[in-house]
Order: structure tokens, then C-alpha cells, then sequence
């Protein structure tokens, strides 16, 4: 067996080490869990509590389905759940020791009772002939843990063939295993599939819990309100844009989006610098805009939406008052037939729809079509 090299976040977990590469099991991979993926997330207590109780109380289900927005930490509480589940000396609340056999064998990514599942390099689906070896590897006996664990990040993304075949075995899983399947998108994932999990919400947390926080990890004098709004109020999510620095980029979509729908842009030039940042980046933020135009259209302004704003929800998905053009927004709003705003956000799901279901598809003119649209609905 192969070693898996240390970690780099920006590389596909599909390229690291492999385990039993020399049997049908060769595309279930190991990879080393950062130390922070452990860290209890505040706004994961009650949940984490539930989950307990459940273990306690001999109620433990066998498939878990973590479903809720992207950024609100379900692979990190996935990583946290299952370094318990096969710790031999838990502390207090069943938080892992990080210091028995299991614990460091599980750090570093060779634990021979945790599997990590995800597409093959290259290849945006999870097909069939990994499900089959992933059914291989569940029933091999455990070594050292009382439970086997199996993480599925991106489960919405396994074909229908390959759920097919997953189904089996969810519905009669061999001795102690846990499957813990995480999805962004729930609603993409057979409902056949949905059926044998026991699902676990995460929603997006409050603000007055994310905030104290996300500004304990940004540099000092650092405004969080704008990074958690542009997110949505997702709090991994609101990281990852000051990390990457992707604020300016959100900001400048805006200006993009409001000068087509106001004449004064290009559409076609417009479309052109999209390519950059694609559609699995911009798609999620143009749909965010609409849904702002709408909210605004019934609500009032974006000085009144932030007089009305409540402490708890100030922060979450409003995020028209950070922008450059509020006072324009506010103006298109009150003018935009409602009619074409849920028009330009169904042209949006449908536009992300078949982003994800079609790997060939021209990416460019997908962005053209919608930069096209956004212009033909001036006001």
C-alpha cells in the first residue's frame, strides 16, 4: 500500500494516494485530513448533540444523507463524525483524542476503516465501476474500528447507474457500516437514494453565531458583514472568499449585470470576460442577483431592506446593500416587471442545470445566452 503525500488544498483528493492499488479497490482513496477539518464549528453544537444522543440511544442509522447549502461545513462535520466513530479513546462528548492509533492513522489519511469516495481525476461524476469497488471495500472485514465508515462528498454528482447499484446496499449494508453521503444539491440524488438516509439539515446558521466567528479569523480591522452577505451567509464559503480574494470579482459582476440590464454594456463583451471565472463560479452569484432584484421589487428598497433588517438574518443572502450600484438596484427593482425577473432566474436553473448534467457543453455560449438575456430585459 502507497502512502499518501501531505495534503495540498488545491489539488483534487483523486490524485493522491491509492489503496490496494493492486485489486478492483484502487479508486477508493486515501488522503490526509487537515487538523482544522476536526475543529468543532460553533453552529454545528445542536446538531453534533443529535448525533450523540443517536449513539447513545442505540438509534444509530446506517446511510446518512448531510444536505444544505454549499459552505456550512457538512464535509468538515462528515471528517469530525467519522474521526470519532473510530477513535479507541474518546474525551468528553465523544470528541476524538487525536493521540490513540485510530486517531493518527485517521489524520493521515490510512485508516483502513475510513473510505473517502469522490469522481476520478478529470471526470466531474462518480460512474458505476467506483460504486462497485466501493461495494468491494464494505465488505471487507473491520481491522480496528467497531464501525467502517464510508464518506461520500458530492454524492449528487454519482450517475444514475451508479446509484442504481449503491442502492442495494444501502438497503442491506453489510454488518457495521456507516455511509455518510454530503450533497449540496439533495434534490439531484434519486429518491430512491434519499429513502435509506437518515437525513441531517444544515442550513444556513445565524449571522449573530457566524460573525464573532469569521472576524475572529480575518485580520484585524477586516469587515465580515460583506464577505457573509456576498456568500449568502454560507461561513466556509465567506473564508474562502477573502482567501482568494473573490470579493472584487463578486463586486464587478454586479456593475456587469446592472449595466446590461440598464443599456450600457455589451453583452457579447460582457460574456467574454466571463470565461475567466465560468459558469460553476458565476452561475450561483448571477442567480443570487436576480433573487435580490425580486426581494427588492416587494420589499422596497435597499435602504429600507436595511433599516428593516433583523440582527439575526442582517447578514444573510442581503447582499444588494454592499454593492457599488445599491441605489441603482433599488431603482431597477421598483421599475423590472416581476414577470421577466423569475424569468432571468429560470433562465439561470436551467442554464446551471445543464452546466451539471452536460460535461461537453459550450461554456461560452451558455454565458453569452444569459449575458443576452439580462440585456434584452432593460428597463
Amino acid at each position: 500500500m502507497r502512502l499518501p503525500r501531505a495534503l495540498n488544498p488545491n489539488e483534487n483528493p483523486a490524485q493522491f494516494g491509492i489503496f490496494f492499488s493492486a485489486n478492483r479497490l484502487k479508486w477508493l482513496h486515501r488522503f490526509p485530513m487537515a487538523q482544522n477539518n476536526t475543529e468543532p464549528l460553533p453552529w454545528h453544537d445542536r446538531l453534533w448533540e443529535t448525533c450523540l444522543r443517536m449513539g447513545h440511544q442505540d438509534r444509530f442509522s446506517h446511510a446518512f444523507l448531510l444536505r444544505g447549502p454549499r459552505g456550512n461545513g457538512k464535509g468538515a462535520f462528515a471528517t469530525r463524525w467519522a474521526n470519532a466513530l473510530v477513535c479507541q479513546e474518546p474525551v468528553s462528548e465523544r470528541r476524538p483524542c487525536g493521540r490513540c492509533r485510530g486517531c493518527v492513522l485517521f489524520g493521515a489519511g490510512t485508516h483502513p476503516d475510513v473510505g473517502t469516495i469522490v469522481p476520478p481525476s478529470g471526470k466531474k461524476s462518480i460512474g458505476v465501476d467506483r460504486i462497485r469497488e466501493l461495494i468491494d471495500y464494505v465488505w471487507l472485514s473491520r481491522q480496528l474500528a467497531d464501525r467502517k465508515v464510508v464518506i461520500m462528498p458530492g454524492a449528487q454528482e454519482m450517475t444514475i447507474n451508479a446509484a442504481n447499484t449503491l442502492l442495494k446496499t444501502l438497503e442491506e449494508p453489510p454488518g457495521e457500516v456507516v455511509f455518510m453521503l454530503i450533497a449540496d444539491r439533495s434534490d439531484r440524488l434519486p429518491i430512491t437514494i434519499r429513502s435509506r438516509c437518515r437525513f441531517l439539515e444544515f442550513p444556513v446558521p445565524p449571522a449573530e453565531v457566524v460573525l464573532p466567528w469569521l472576524e475572529s479569523r480575518l485580520p484585524p480591522g477586516t469587515d465580515a458583514a460583506p464577505l457573509l452577505a456576498a456568500a449568502g451567509g454560507a461561513p466556509l464559503l465567506a473564508m474562502g472568499y477573502w482567501e482568494e480574494n473573490t470579493l472584487q470579482e463578486r463586486m464587478r459582476l454586479d456593475e456587469e449585470l446592472t449595466g446590461l440590464l440598464t443599456g450600457t454594456a455589451d453583452p457579447l463583451a460582457v460574456a467574454t470576460r466571463w470565461k475567466e471565472p465560468g459558469c460553476t463560479v458565476l452561475l450561483p452569484w448571477i442567480m443570487g442577483y436576480v433573487t435580490e432584484l425580486i426581494r427588492l421589487r416587494f420589499r422596497g428598497t435597499v435602504a429600507m431592506e436595511k433599516d428593516n433588517a433583523s440582527p439575526a438574518g442582517q447578514y444573510t443572502g442581503q447582499w444588494a446593500r454592499y454593492s457599488r450600484r445599491a441605489d441603482t438596484l433599488g431603482r431597477l427593482a421598483r421599475e423590472m416587471d416581476v414577470r421577466y425577473g423569475y424569468h432571468l432566474f429560470d433562465r439561470c436553473l436551467e442554464a446551471r442545470r445543464l452546466w451539471e448534467e452536460s460535461p461537453g457543453l459550450n461554456e461560452a455560449l451558455l454565458l453569452e445566452g444569459i449575458a443576452i438575456d439580462f440585456a434584452g430585459a432593460r428597463v
